[in-house]
């Protein structure tokens, strides 16, 4: 067993003991790819039940008409759980059952280990996380795209934001106009995309 899973078991041991009321007072860290303070990626919902409580509201994650999870939010932390559904060896949906994919750290507590959070400005995501520049290896091959960025018109509120993806750090973050970070997820890391030059 990992350091990082007996670090996991000994705070899920402090918070038990201490009830789920003294989760807002844990200083934990948001960690690329992994999770958030003991809570990690993959992960079940009663796992994350039995670290933090009941969550303050449960909503669907849907596309359209279908249901491709649970969103569990949990306002003292500012945080918002993503849950898959769990499907049965008989192909059947299991809709109280489901493993987290990502988290979606709204509020102001959480942060990186470099200090970013919601609040920091983009040259403080950068100044921690790099810049967004496409790498290549030797000459003739392909581009390496490792941070995708979109910039958007966030229909709702006419707001003009910026979306950036570190795919290699297994981190996201969601800027508004004025170049503030309004949202960061902690999400499994994946390759570069390759881009033929």
């Amino acid at each position: 067993m990992g350091l990082g899973r007996w670090r996991s078991l000994l705070t899920l041991a402090i918070l038990l003991l201490a009830g789920p009321a003294s989760v807002a007072q844990v200083t934990w860290l948001a960690e690329p790819g992994r999770g958030v303070g003991p809570l990690i990626l993959g992960m079940s919902r009663e796992e994350v039940v039995a670290m933090i409580g009941a969550p303050t509201r449960i909503s669907d994650i849907s596309v359209g008409q279908y249901l491709l999870g649970k969103s569990y939010q949990y306002n003292t932390l500012g945080l918002d759980v993503s849950f898959d559904i769990e499907f049965t060896p008989q192909g059947t949906r299991n809709l109280d059952f489901g493993y987290v994919t990502k988290f979606e750290v709204w509020g102001r507590v959480l942060k990186t280990r470099g200090g970013v959070g919601v609040g920091s400005t983009l040259a403080e995501v950068i100044r921690v996380f790099g810049d967004t520049s496409i790498s290549s290896g030797r000459v003739g091959d392909p581009l390496r795209l490792c941070v995708l960025t979109n910039v958007f018109l966030d229909a709702s509120t006419a707001d003009v934001r910026l979306y950036m993806n570190y795919l290699q750090q297994g981190i996201a973050f969601d800027f508004s106009s004025n170049g503030v970070l309004r949202k960061m997820t902690i999400l499994k890391t994946s390759e570069c995309w390759r881009v033929q030059s």
